[in-house]
């Protein structure tokens, strides 16, 4: 291997495990300080941290880079970190091409220092990438509707729907001459140009639209957010076919969280959630010794606080499936909250615990079962 492909090398998965573990550390190390928290001055004080720590490990300077980056993902809780990590392995070749293209101007810096900063645009050049090749004809601006449901206070309805834009997936099987259901799917990076593999399918299967929010991730304020999967499924419905008894919240990660939190504030217009890899509940279950029950901020995981009449609603018109796996650093999080919460309580709930899953979007043979469980089959 030439000193070039040295410094490019890239171990994927030693990233994964050895940024897991760095960042659990130093989320130990700056919950205690307090030091959790977004913008620029947080930022630095994580990289000031994180770099000696990086330093003592055997990488090449690329791995550097992108385990920097991904460790402050970490412990911001910013975008799914797993995605992230994928998706700048499978830029890097094509990054590597742009900098041997211009290589000269950064050799008066040492390859090194060349090479990390490189790393660490990868990193970012990935979290666009999604955008770059999005489908513009599936990006749509949706018309503000009148709101008659009953208002909650952890959403937010005064939302102009023109400035904002959503990701919109008509099955091709849809004519508008038969009523089809929805599907408000939450993500958790804040752009979104494609479904999870295998969904199109299940989704003509089951007569389904899905729309999702565009700037509506994890850092998105979570009243605004739940807004905007409000305000578009009402616009939605007001334009098509839809059967108001089938419109489902759907997400990933900290989206899986806000789907399941809409079924409890909102359970006159959701009567399903599919939640790949969160949960929340309307109190503090039982755990594990083992499992950790924090999120990435630092404060209790999975808790959140709904009005009695809500969980009344919530109990007789919702159906919760709950999608985990062995490989979802969630898996005891979900577990517990299902075992020791969902079930005992006496909510319409479903556990798929999925063999090989990890942090990521249900396969579509899930979702289909999760559908077949909303739907009562």
């Amino acid at each position: 291997m030439s000193t070039n492909d040295r410094l490019w090398s890239v171990n994927k998965e030693q990233i994964r495990q050895r940024g897991k573990v760095l960042a659990h550390q130093l989320k130990l190390e700056l919950g205690q300080s307090g030091l959790i928290r977004s913008g620029d001055e947080a930022r630095k004080e994580l990289v000031k941290r994180a770099k000696p720590l990086i330093k003592r490990e055997n990488l090449s300077p690329v791995e550097q880079g992108i385990l920097l980056q991904y460790i402050i993902s970490s412990v911001t809780g910013v975008g799914d970190i797993d995605q992230k990590l994928d998706a700048a392995c499978n830029n890097l070749p094509a990054v590597r091409q742009n900098f041997d293209l211009r290589q000269r101007r950064y050799k008066t810096y040492g390859s090194a220092i060349a090479f990390f900063a490189i790393a660490i645009a990868v990193f970012f050049n990935m979290v666009t990438s999604r955008a770059r090749t999005v489908d513009q004809k599936n990006i749509v601006s949706l018309a503000t509707v009148p709101v008659n449901l009953k208002r909650s206070s952890e959403i937010e309805y005064n939302i102009d729907l023109s400035n904002e834009r959503f990701f919109f997936f008509v099955p091709p099987n849809y004519t508008g001459k038969e009523r089809f259901g929805l599907v408000v799917y939450v993500p958790a990076a804040q752009q979104i140009g494609q479904l999870p593999d295998g969904w199109a399918d299940v989704l003509s299967k089951h007569k389904l639209l899905l729309i999702a929010p565009q700037n509506a991730g994890n850092q998105t304020n979570q009243k605004w957010r739940q807004g905007l999967a409000v305000l578009g499924a009402l616009s939605v419905m007001n334009k098509y076919n839809i059967d108001s008894s089938r419109v489902y919240a759907a997400g990933i990660s900290g989206g899986a969280r806000t789907a399941g939190d809409m079924g409890f504030y909102q359970p006159d217009l959701f009567s399903g959630t599919i939640q790949s890899c969160g949960a929340d509940f309307t109190h503090s279950v039982a755990h594990s010794p083992d499992t950790k029950w924090v999120d990435s901020n630092g404060n209790p995981y999975g808790v959140i606080d709904v009005p009695a009449d809500n969980v009344r609603d919530a109990k007789a018109k919702v159906r919760f499936a709950l999608i985990t796996g062995p490989g979802d650093f969630r898996h005891g999080n979900i577990l517990d909250l299902y075992n020791n919460g969902y079930k005992p309580e006496g909510y319409r709930a479903k556990l798929f615990d999925v063999p090989g899953m990890g942090h990521q979007d249900c396969s579509g043979q899930t979702l289909d079962e999760a559908l077949n469980f909303i739907a009562g089959k």
